[in-house]
C-alpha cells in the first residue's frame, strides 16, 4: 500500500511539473501578424482606388467576398492571413458574379471567398480586374486556395512614368 501511495505522489508531482513547464512556454510573446498587415488604412489619405472583379465558378449571388491587406503575396502567408485575420472590407457578389472594393491605397491585397459559398462543386477564385491608368496599376498575382477558402491575390502599385 505504501508503494502505491508513493507512486501516486511521484506521478502527481510529475504532472504538476509538466503543467508548469507548458505554462511557462505559453507565456512567450507571440507576434500578431494580423495587426501589421490587415489594419484599416489611414482615413486621412488622398488616394482612393476602387477595385472591381469577378468570381469564377458557380458562386451564389449575394455571397460575401472578404478583402485582406497582406505583407507579401506568397501562398503560405496569404492563406495564414485569410484563416486568422479580420478582413478590412467585405463585399457582396452580384447577379453577374461581380464584386467591388472601394477606396484602396497602394499595397498588396487578397480577396477571399469561403468554399461553402458555391452552389455546387464548381468553385473558383475571386479575380480582381487588372488596370493601368496615369497614377496606378493593379496586377493580379495568383489564384488558389485550400479546402475552405478560395483566394485571389493582387497588388496596386504606383505607375512610374518616364520624365519628359
Amino acid at each position: 500500500m505504501l508503494v502505491n501511495n508513493e507512486f501516486n505522489l511521484h506521478f502527481f508531482m510529475f504532472i504538476i511539473a509538466v503543467i508548469i513547464s507548458l505554462s511557462a512556454c505559453s507565456t512567450i510573446p507571440k507576434v500578431d501578424f494580423c495587426q501589421n498587415f490587415t489594419a484599416p488604412l489611414n482615413a486621412n489619405r488622398t488616394l482612393c482606388i476602387d477595385v472591381h472583379g469577378h468570381v469564377l465558378g458557380n458562386i451564389q449571388s449575394g455571397a460575401h467576398v472578404f478583402l485582406y491587406r497582406v505583407q507579401n503575396l506568397d501562398y503560405v502567408p496569404v492563406m495564414r492571413t485569410v484563416r486568422n485575420c479580420t478582413p478590412i472590407q467585405i463585399g457582396k457578389v452580384n447577379d453577374t458574379a461581380g464584386y467591388n472594393f472601394t477606396c484602396l491605397d497602394y499595397g498588396r491585397y487578397v480577396a477571399s471567398i469561403p468554399s461553402s459559398s458555391y452552389a455546387n462543386s464548381s468553385v473558383g477564385s475571386p479575380i480582381a480586374d487588372e488596370f493601368k491608368d496615369g497614377n496606378s496599376t493593379l496586377f493580379f498575382v495568383f489564384q488558389g486556395g485550400d479546402y475552405k477558402y478560395l483566394v485571389g491575390a493582387f497588388s496596386i502599385n504606383k505607375t512610374h512614368q518616364a520624365q519628359p
